[in-house]
Formats: C-alpha cells, sequence, structure tokens
C-alpha cells in the first residue's frame, strides 16, 4: 500500500506540474508576445500576489454567503470523532471544522487550508447517505486537504483569469490597430490573433483535466485511508442515480456534456476505479 500512495502521489504530482506549467506558458507566450519581456514579469507578480490574497481570504466569508451553519462537537460527536481519526490518518495538523447547509442537495464543500479548512455538508446528502458511505466522502474531502488541492485549483484560476484578461486586451488592442495596417497596406497579425482567441479555451481546458485528475487521486487517497473503497463507491452511485434520474427527466435520451467540458470525471469511471 505504500508503494501505491507513493508512486500515485509522484504520478500525479508530474501530471499537475505539467499541467501548471503549460497554464503558465500559455499565459506567459500570450504576455510576451503583445507586451514584452515586461508582462512576463507582471503576469508573475500578479500571480504571486492573488495566491497570496487567496490563502489569506477567511473562510467564514464564504460561509456566510452560503448561509452555512458551524456544527460543534456536542451537536455531531460521530461526526466529528470521524473527521479526526480520518485527517490523524491523513498526517493533517488540523481537523476541519464541520459545518451544515441547509440545502436539499446533496454535496460536500472543502474551503480553507490549516487552521482555517472547514467541510460543509449539507442536509441532502445527511438523509441520502448512510454512515458508511459518509464515510467516503469525508475521507474524500480530507484527501483534498491533504494533497493543498484547493490551493492547486486557485493557481489554476488565476493563470486562466489572466490569460483571459490579457488576450482580450491584446485582441482589442489588434482592433484598434486595424487601420494602421489597411493604410500601411500590411497583414493583420493572423497567426496572433488566432492564437489571442484560442488560449483562453486552451487554458480552460486544461484548468478542467486538472480538476479531474484532482478529483480521481482524491478517491484513491480516501479509499487507502478508510480501507472501503466500496464505500465511497456506493455513495457515488447513489449521487448518479439521484442526478441522473434529475437530467434525464429534462433532456431524455441526452448527455449533459462532453467529458472534457466538465469539472469532474464521469461517475462510472470513478465508481470503476473505486472497485478495481
Amino acid at each position: 500500500m505504500a508503494w501505491l500512495r507513493s508512486t500515485t502521489r509522484l504520478r500525479n504530482l508530474l501530471h499537475a506540474v505539467l499541467l501548471i506549467g503549460a497554464m503558465a506558458a500559455i499565459a506567459s507566450s500570450i504576455g510576451w508576445l503583445v507586451w514584452g519581456d515586461v508582462a512576463v514579469i507582471w503576469t508573475a507578480a500578479m500571480v504571486a500576489f492573488g495566491l497570496a490574497l487567496s490563502r489569506n481570504t477567511p473562510s467564514n466569508w464564504i460561509l456566510a454567503l452560503l448561509r452555512a451553519v458551524p456544527l460543534s462537537p456536542a451537536q455531531w460527536a460521530e461526526g466529528y470523532a470521524l473527521v479526526e481519526e480520518l485527517s490523524q490518518r491523513a498526517d493533517l495538523n488540523h481537523a476541519p471544522r464541520l459545518y451544515y447547509l441547509p440545502s436539499p442537495e446533496p454535496n460536500a464543500i472543502s474551503l480553507g487550508r490549516g487552521k482555517q479548512s472547514v467541510i460543509a455538508i449539507t442536509q441532502g446528502l445527511l438523509q441520502l447517505l448512510d454512515e458508511r458511505e459518509l464515510v467516503g466522502v469525508l475521507a474524500h474531502e480530507i484527501s483534498h486537504f491533504r494533497a493543498n488541492d484547493i490551493g492547486l485549483l486557485n493557481l489554476a484560476a488565476l493563470l486562466s483569469q489572466l490569460t483571459v484578461l490579457m488576450a482580450f486586451f491584446g485582441l482589442l488592442l489588434v482592433v484598434v490597430s486595424l487601420p494602421i495596417y489597411l493604410i500601411s497596406g500590411q497583414s493583420p497579425p493572423l497567426l496572433l490573433i488566432l492564437l489571442l482567441v484560442l488560449a483562453p479555451y486552451a487554458v480552460t481546458l486544461l484548468t478542467l483535466a486538472l480538476s479531474r485528475a484532482r478529483e480521481f487521486d482524491a478517491d484513491l487517497n480516501a479509499a487507502l485511508l478508510t480501507g472501503d473503497p466500496a464505500g465511497l463507491a456506493s455513495a457515488l452511485d447513489k449521487l448518479k442515480q439521484l442526478h441522473g434520474s434529475y437530467w434525464e427527466q429534462i433532456f431524455p435520451g441526452r448527455t449533459r456534456s462532453s467529458p472534457w467540458l466538465q469539472s469532474h470525471p464521469s461517475t462510472r469511471e470513478r465508481i470503476a476505479r473505486l472497485l478495481s
């Protein structure tokens, strides 16, 4: 098991580095082609500032927007005991706090880092899952904290937003310069225009690919933490049946979207990997 854990961790680390590196290369290339060397420096500075800001954003702000209610150990002793045990197995310095979301939609949300880490669980999830399945979901969320997935996805989101912003202003600059090209008889930089148009889509696809990879990794680590991959698989199957029946009623016989355009891998594939 230790060999599997270390091998998987190395593979996922390399995968994340490649995806983040590709996103950073696209963002830097856009800045360099449009504004020169100084844009690369400004891009790095803005990413660093954005990461520092996101790391210091209190989870309470987001929880207030979601209307989440804190749960005390006295209110849910079993839940806190499970989270404490799983956090110790995951070698976390601080066990996440638990919050309750009065929503019928079954979901669990991970926020923050360190002492600010929080897992918010909806009413719908508590009603849908039994204890064994809930352990698997909690282990999945704790695995996100262990791998610092929240910080990694924040970095990806910042690179994506910067790429979109720089591509927009780059295209605006090209449009403003069109009269100059026409007067001088020169052709507009078609290759640059194509790059500016495609770059935001490329970075978005890379961001979604990173998110899907982190979900697979969290599933695997949850199975290793609990020793019960079938428990999480059962929870995913219940969620699939609930969401599947809802979408089939609205769009009978049609899929929701392409797998490349989803932030999470297909539930069927996640279950298959867990049961293997």
